[in-house]
């Protein structure tokens, strides 16, 4: 009997500590007074939101007793002992709490530099955790990089080149047939030189002032200088200047049977075969080759690329002198056999927007005889840090360059806990490629500061001679920090579809890619090559006729543009060959717009099926709306008691918007009531 008592007795107490039973689905039943209740398996997050932990309550103090004769606290021998007590207490201790310092210091340190990407198969709670903290530094980056690339840009950046390119390449001269050019309808020796004395001049060298007085030597009263403004508002940095570069003769041989009719021949411009000698009956300067002035930069051209140096005039101030040069340039044959290219340069500055506009017109000089014209205009802000605006722009790349660093140390910090596995995420690929653009950002950022401010001055100067004042390397790294910046821009800009994963439909959507990368890849290539070998065909059928197919480059983009319906060009192709055309864009549109288009959908369509399969079978992953679904049934829960967590945690989704509908209409009707009761007052 007694045996038999103190095990009912044990039961009971056992049932008192713990009265908890695993139900038929997984899920927790937890007894209660008035039956069970089923708990939801919450994950990390959900559970620190819905089921804080309470701390524990104070215990009450002990009754006051009578003192006693050893109990008086200030007496010597409580002292002596307490101090020795806490003496021991504090040695004791102090090793153990080193050792939390330091371990709160590392689980800091872990916090810090860890990002999601470590979390992603291991823990899914920590996983959304880190990827929230993430996302809101991301934005905080993403914000940063768009005003550093397009914050400094003004509405003037734009027009400014516009309305330079609109005058200089549409602008139209006579020519001796009485007909009219412009810049783009160059197509002769002649016109070069028409072009120069009727556009370039007139341009260069305008005859009125603001007030529209005849004058020969301009005096600005705003700017308070003596000189030639361009635009009513711009003036010339230095003087322009005209180069030409040629070739040696016998760089190429003439055919045998043609001997007698070429007694010199010139090839293609290349920097071996480049002419330096003097040249022409007179021994002016234009006629003389000057070598390259610090760097020789590059030019690629639409038919050969070109180097620095060669022979140069520099424009005078005085349009009468300039205008008798170029007449005796002229005269004397300065563009003759041997002539690959003639460039035009100048730099001009308005201090109403703060930019620096730099203009590179190209005419080549092809062997084949005639004339192909490029034009480069460059509006630029050089001078940096000159208004509030410029300040704050200076503050985010302080900023900039502090998440520069920080990101590489986070991406460091990740080679070094993923290894090898570290490259087999593509979205880690991505994040070096961003890293590497954003510290070529910060190097091109402090390279054209260091330029601008050890060589502005110098250039500057030359405002009041006949000097040529190049721009040609704060052209190119300020191209550079431009066209670097907004790559960067745009990539930060897809990395948002990492932190959209966190949705299940966005998630979706990226697994259905993933799934099929290889496959699509591989579909890729095999298209790539279909469209190339139509290309070369293309470009043997209608390079000579259609300007569409010249060239197998131009070729291959012409037949990607068929993608979207651009074949605005097919009657061209029908008059050079009616037959051939007609075969050949039909094997085209089959094989490869009706083919290979098809096979990308069912590539998708079947990437689609295994990424839903794969997430209907992994349910233990968690997403943003899971976190947030949370949340929103703890505030319903504040709101109404437990008996809408009761009905969400059965599954009972009616019953839930029941109580839900039957809450808000409550709500209404007492605010309509209280709305009526006031109006009647």
């Amino acid at each position: 009997m007694t045996v038999k008592s103190a095990a009912q007795k044990k039961i009971a107490e056992e049932i008192a500590i713990e009265d908890v039973n695993w139900g038929y689905d997984g899920n927790l039943v937890q007894q209660a007074a008035g039956g069970s209740r089923r708990r939801l398996n919450l994950g990390g997050v959900s559970r620190i939101v819905l089921e804080p932990e309470q701390p524990d309550r104070p215990q009450p103090r002990k009754m006051k007793k009578e003192k006693g004769p050893g109990d008086d606290p200030s007496s010597a021998a409580n002292v002596a002992g307490k101090g020795k007590e806490n003496k021991k207490y504090d040695e004791e201790s102090e090793p153990g709490r080193k050792k939390s310092i330091w371990k709160l210091a590392s689980s800091a340190k872990e916090a810090f530099w860890n990002t999601a990407d470590v979390y992603r198969d291991v823990n899914p709670e920590s996983y959304v955790i880190f990827s929230m903290r993430d996302f809101v530094l991301y934005l905080v980056f993403l914000v940063l990089t768009a005003t550093i690339a397009f914050g400094s840009l003004a509405y003037a950046y734009n027009y400014y080149a516009n309305v330079l390119s609109e005058l200089l390449t549409n602008s139209k001269f006579p020519t001796e047939i009485g007909a009219f050019k412009t810049f783009r309808d160059i197509h002769s020796i002649q016109d070069i030189w028409l072009y120069l004395n009727f556009v370039v001049l007139g341009v260069l060298y305008p005859d009125l002032t603001i007030g529209g007085n005849r004058t020969a030597s301009l005096e600005d009263p705003v700017t308070k200088f003596e000189g030639i403004r361009v635009l009513q508002e711009n003036i010339l940095m230095g003087a322009p200047q005209l180069r030409q570069v040629r070739v040696k003769t016998g760089t190429c041989a003439p055919a045998p049977m043609f001997k007698d009719a070429y007694v010199s021949c010139y090839d293609y411009y290349e920097d071996d075969i480049q002419d330096k000698e003097v040249f022409g009956t007179v021994k002016s300067e234009p006629f003389k080759y000057n070598p390259p002035s610090g760097i020789n930069f590059q030019h690629s051209g639409r038919v050969s690329t070109y180097g620095q140096g060669g022979f140069a005039l520099n424009f005078s101030r005085d349009l009468g002198f300039t205008n008798a040069t170029l007449q005796d340039m002229k005269d004397n044959v300065w563009i003759q056999a041997g002539a690959r290219a003639v460039f035009l340069d100048f730099t001009l500055y308005t201090a109403n927007a703060n930019l620096f506009c730099v203009v590179k017109l190209v005419f080549e000089i092809i062997p084949t005889g005639g004339v192909v014209t490029s034009a480069h205009i460059h509006a630029l802000k050089l001078l940096r840090y000159v208004a509030k605006w410029d300040y704050f722009i200076f503050g985010c790349e302080i900023i900039f360059t502090l998440f520069a660093i920080y990101y590489l140390m986070e991406e460091v910090n990740q080679i070094i806990i993923l290894k090898e596995y570290y490259l087999t995420n593509w979205w880690n690929i991505l994040d070096l490629i961003i890293v590497s653009f954003s510290w070529a950002v910060v190097g091109l950022g402090i390279a054209r500061f260091i330029i601008v401010v050890s060589t502005m001055e110098s250039k500057v100067e030359t405002i009041h001679t006949d000097d040529y004042a190049s721009f040609e390397l704060l052209t190119r790294i300020q191209n550079a920090f431009n066209i670097t910046a907004s790559l960067l821009t745009f990539l930060v800009w897809i990395k948002l579809v990492k932190f959209s994963s966190l949705n299940r439909s966005v998630s979706l959507i990226i697994s259905t890619f993933g799934r099929v990368k290889l496959e699509l890849v591989s579909l890729v290539i095999m298209m790539t090559a279909v469209v190339m070998g139509f290309a070369l065909l293309g470009n043997a059928l209608f390079g000579s006729k259609v300007i569409q197919f010249r060239s197998v480059n131009d070729s291959f983009f012409t037949l990607i543009g068929l993608f979207i319906g651009g074949l605005y060009f097919y009657e061209e192709c029908q008059y050079a060959d009616r037959l051939s055309s007609q075969i050949y864009f039909v094997l085209y549109i089959f094989f490869v717009l009706v083919i290979f288009l098809s096979a990308f959908v069912a590539l998708i369509v079947y990437g689609f099926h295994k990424a839903v399969n794969e997430i209907d079978d992994v349910r233990d992953r968690v997403y943003l709306g899971d976190v947030c679904n949370q949340l929103f049934l703890k505030l319903l829960t504040t709101l109404k008691g437990k008996s809408l967590q009761q009905n969400f945690e059965r599954d009972s989704w009616q019953n839930f918007m029941r109580e839900i509908t039957m809450l808000f209409s409550t709500s209404f009707d007492v605010m309509v009531t209280e709305v009526s009761i006031w109006l009647c007052c």
